[in-house]
């Protein structure tokens, strides 16, 4: 009977020591992936992964921290194998702690997008969308100091506007996008991708109008170069440049923006102006060939034909 009863006690210390431990692996995992210490996040949360094994809300979850784990550090065909394992596994309706959220769909739709596979972010942004909350409520996992990684459905229906704004579905994009700014309107993002889909359908004042409020909300760099985008379209050069130059003041490190006020001013003959515009843009991405190639027609153009070989030599 000792014997039988020593047996159980440590049957019964393994099974709490076991529980214990995964739970340590789940914590340790969070708070190195919150942290932004991802490659002890991936050590941590691989591990519970295989001692929690395929069933259950721990495992899911696991799965699921696992997959934002890899997202964040940009590799995004394991983010997209664990965030689908995670939803594999989920429990449903008898959930007593993660269940099926709006998360996984959300990050694997992320994950999609981010690897350009847009149909599929689509997808599964539509699901994140139909049952992600308007407002996230406070007891929703996963939460670590304040933080949540539950989307609310303004944010699910922002990222089906980029996804369908990727996949060149332009009217889908736009109709995305505003009601994910009718859900939320006090951030900026929605209204200047809103503007660059307008753009595509070459309904120009209306992305004026766009990125006129995103700018509003926060004058951004992003925001200024989409709407320097749709004055060009328009043909109002002067717009476009005075756009592009308060793009490049707000960020002095874009060098697309000043390829873009290059161009411009090129197009209104002011060559010294386009080539210093071009200049910057080289020294910033001096790897991009483009960028010297404008600079060295830009100094052909104004017969300083040295620097043009000089330029045209590079990179």
């Amino acid at each position: 009977m000792k014997k039988l009863n020593l047996i159980i006690m440590l049957v019964s210390l393994y099974l709490v020591t076991g529980c214990a431990s995964d739970v340590h692996l789940i914590t340790e995992g969070e708070n190195a992936l919150f942290s932004g210490n991802y490659d002890r996040a991936i050590t941590d949360l691989t591990a519970c992964v295989r001692a929690e094994g395929d069933k259950g809300d721990n495992s899911s979850y696991c799965s699921f921290l696992l997959g934002k784990a890899y997202f964040d550090k940009k590799r995004y065909s394991e983010a997209i194998k664990y965030f689908k394992r995670a939803i594999d596994i989920a429990p449903r309706a008898d959930s007593n702690t993660y269940g099926l959220l709006p998360a996984w769909y959300f990050w694997l739709g992320r994950a999609y997008s981010a690897n350009g596979q847009h149909k599929e972010a689509i997808a599964y942004l539509k699901k994140a969308v139909a049952i992600a909350p308007e407002q996230i409520p406070d007891n929703w996992w996963p939460k670590w100091k304040g933080r949540t990684l539950q989307p609310t459905k303004a944010s699910c229906y922002f990222w089906l506007g980029y996804a369908y704004y990727n996949d060149k579905q332009f009217q889908e994009a736009i109709n995305a996008f505003k009601r994910s700014i009718n859900l939320s309107s006090s951030a900026p993002d929605p209204y200047t991708v809103l503007a660059a889909s307008y753009i595509q359908l070459k309904k120009y004042d209306k992305a004026i109008t766009a990125t006129k409020r995103a700018i509003q909300i926060k004058p951004n760099s992003f925001a200024y170069i989409t709407m320097g985008n749709a004055y060009c379209a328009k043909k109002q050069f002067n717009e476009a440049i005075a756009a592009y130059k308060k793009a490049v003041e707000i960020d002095p490190n874009y060098s697309a923006a000043f390829r873009k006020l290059g161009l411009t001013l090129s197009v209104k003959k002011d060559y010294n102006g386009a080539a210093q515009a071009f200049k910057k843009a080289a020294e910033l991405s001096p790897s991009i060939l483009s960028y010297w190639t404008d600079l060295a027609i830009t100094y052909y153009r104004m017969g300083q034909y040295y620097k043009a070989l000089d330029a045209g030599g590079r990179p």
